[in-house]
């Protein structure tokens, strides 16, 4: 297939390379801890077993026995699900519609698998305000977001009820909200959705793709355990979903030993003279039966060289200078798309139709995310949207890394092989490129070494942790005026930095009730930054305080019906009440804490500065400093900068 490869290089600022380099280690040495961990070698082990007793050819279905669901049974519990939840919200209407989409009608699912099941609740019938229930108040919730909701929180209210449902969450803040649940009677997680019925218009698609080839579903299956076990998916950012679109991407490019042809047609001619099937304004018809239709995939290519040829398309594509669309079945460049250089009128139209529907303008497609894969229906969706760079270069090194294995192993049985391609990891310094100046870290030896001794020698000069955190996209949205023609990178950086620096005040005091002190000199012998040849912009130190412990376990839940500072303070006078007092949550904080800014106000690191000798003990995960430390992080990861400014609780500093 033909590969996607630009000359072009991303430009880092000098000071973020080190920090950069350093987290995609980390990214690789959290994967092959979590591969050594005794339940994944436990795990490896049943694999091996099971492919040293297969016959030849039949390795990937010994793999699917041990690390994939049984459709079969997996089909009869959907159906006991499905009749415990008819009964459950029979008492709201009788003519509630259950659907299941996602991997259990795919067949692509794996051990740990949800349920995920659609409900059409357009048969329910409520009261608008000012109204009374009558034939012209059926609910058509899907474009009414008021009714929407309601109906959401009476089927919430119910499950909550209910004998065979447990641990009952509603999740309101994502995209599309979901109730999570756990049912009783088989253990099983449950995902319900609402207000989205195009998921099962997608499974739709999706279930006549593995259906048309048993290589195809093969493959994607297996795909989907590579990912999961090399940490792409969920911890990489990647869903499922996108890894599976990627694959489809993967199948509509040419073959290069059969006149070009594709195994998948685009979704563009898989839509030609089909009748609209239109959910919320999008059209998901497609015809895929047909001999023009068809998947097109010689007998002679079998499921490893599918699975080999993903790895190679991908190793190769440059993922940031694209817009992937399958609809369209090629690449394009992201200026062409932004520039509407190409004649793309049916992701126009759609825009309009999706306006049409929800009555209100939707927003166009993600080009400016670290990678941009386009819905094959949803044509203003960007389904990896959600992947930052750090994770996209951890899943190159993941493609490079398995492509290595397919390439170099000739000789090697193809039990092996697979083996090896779901557990193991080469040296990722062989294939991430060393910056100058950067600390190179030697891998080889034991897996799960510590870190050598020149890092070791720093520490102990050193004496502290930190992390880096740079603005968000939200962020800058935030702090930008009306006319953002007159103003600078640099003003708005230097308005975030010190926006962001009065809101890690605001967390220590207010949010963990430290005390906190100004350290007007600044510490001695200091290094700014992660590199001691950088220089810095300013520096903030205070000393901090404190002898109750009110971060661990604290939530960090996006809530539509409060502030991020209102649901946090119910939460630190929560913990203060229930833990005055208490010995198993006295802390003894007691350290200087300094934020510097870099050069160019693009990234402030946070430091603790710890007393001689504690940072080896803080190392450990339970230690009372690292948790703080961790907790920390995470309420600055999630602090709502746009709510700060707009309650004034953040003076929004004058850019100039």
């Amino acid at each position: 297939m033909n590969d996607l490869k630009t000359s072009s290089i991303e430009k880092q600022p000098p000071q973020l390379k080190h920090n950069l380099h350093n987290k995609k280690l980390n990214r690789y040495k959290a994967t092959l801890k979590f591969l050594n961990t005794p339940e994944k070698l436990e795990e490896r082990k049943r694999v091996h077993e099971s492919l040293k007793n297969c016959k030849a050819r039949e390795e990937l279905q010994s793999i699917f026995k041990v690390l994939s669901m049984d459709n079969e049974c997996l089909e009869l519990i959907f159906i006991r699900i499905q009749e415990c939840l008819a009964k459950e919200l029979k008492t709201l209407t009788d003519q509630l519609k259950i659907f299941p989409f996602g991997s259990i009608v795919t067949k692509l699912a794996l051990r740990d698998c949800d349920i995920d099941i659609y409900i059409d609740a357009s048969s329910m019938q409520l009261k608008r305000t000012g109204g009374h229930s009558s034939q012209q108040n059926v609910l058509d919730f899907k474009s009414d977001p008021i009714l929407n909701r309601k109906i959401f929180n009476r089927i919430y209210r119910a499950l909550t009820q209910s004998k065979r449902f447990l641990d009952v969450l509603a999740i309101r803040s994502a995209r599309v909200p979901i109730i999570k649940c756990k049912h009783k009677d088989t253990g099983f997680s449950v995902d319900i959705n609402l207000s989205c019925p195009n998921s099962v218009d997608n499974t739709r698609f999706l279930q006549a793709l593995v259906e048309s080839d048993f290589r195809i579903h093969s493959m994607l299956l297996f795909l989907k355990i590579w990912a999961k076990n090399m940490q792409i998916v969920k911890y990489g950012n990647m869903t499922s979903y996108c890894l599976i679109i990627l694959a489809i991407f993967y199948l509509q490019q040419p073959l290069e030993n059969y006149n070009a042809q594709p195994i998948l047609l685009p979704i563009q001619k898989l839509q030609t003279n089909c009748v609209e099937h239109l959910v919320q304004g999008v059209n998901y018809a497609f015809e895929m039966e047909s001999n023009e239709n068809k998947p097109f995939l010689p007998s002679s290519i079998s499921t490893f060289e599918l699975i080999k040829g993903f790895f190679r398309f991908y190793k190769n594509c440059d993922l940031s200078s694209y817009v992937l669309s399958p609809y369209l079945g090629h690449a394009v460049l992201r200026n062409d798309f932004s520039n509407n250089s190409i004649n793309f009128h049916e992701y126009h139209n759609q825009l309009d139709a999706v306006n049409h529907y929800f009555n209100k303008d939707a927003d166009g497609l993600r080009i400016d995310a670290c990678i941009c894969v386009q819905d094959p229906f949803y044509l203003n969706q960007n389904v990896a949207k959600s992947i930052n760079g750090v994770n996209k270069e951890y899943f190159e090194y993941c493609l490079t890394n398995a492509y290595e294995i397919c390439g170099n192993n000739d000789n090697v049985p193809m039990v092996e092989l697979y083996e090896k391609l779901i557990y193991d990891l080469c040296d990722p310094v062989v294939f991430l490129p060393t910056k100058a100046n950067e600390l190179c870290i030697d891998l080889e030896g034991n897996l799960n070494q510590k870190l050598e001794k020149r890092q070791e020698l720093d520490y102990e000069k050193q004496q502290y942790i930190s992390f880096v955190f740079e603005p968000k996209r939200n962020d800058i949205k935030a702090i930008l005026p009306g006319d953002r023609s007159s103003t600078s990178h640099l003003q708005i950086y230097k308005c975030w930095s010190k926006c962001y620096i009065k809101a890690v005040e605001i967390i220590l005091s207010q949010l963990y009730r430290l005390e906190i002190k100004e350290n007007p000199i600044a510490r001695e012998g200091k290094q700014p930054l992660l590199d001691s040849s950088s220089k810095c912009e300013y520096t903030k130190s205070w000393f901090i305080s404190g002898s109750i412990d009110l971060w661990t376990n604290r939530f960090h839940h996006k809530t539509h019906d409060k502030t991020f500072m209102e649901y946090h303070l119910d939460q630190t006078e929560r913990l203060y009440r229930a833990r005055f007092q208490n010995p198993h949550y006295s802390a003894d904080i007691n350290a200087l804490l300094t934020l510097t800014v870099a050069m160019e106000y693009q990234s402030i690191e946070l430091r603790l500065h710890l007393s001689n000798g504690l940072l080896p003990i803080t190392l450990n995960k339970k230690h009372p400093i690292r948790r703080f430390f961790t907790m920390l992080k995470c309420t600055i990861a999630n602090f709502n900068l746009k709510e700060a400014l707009q309650s004034s609780l953040i003076c929004k500093p004058n850019i100039d």
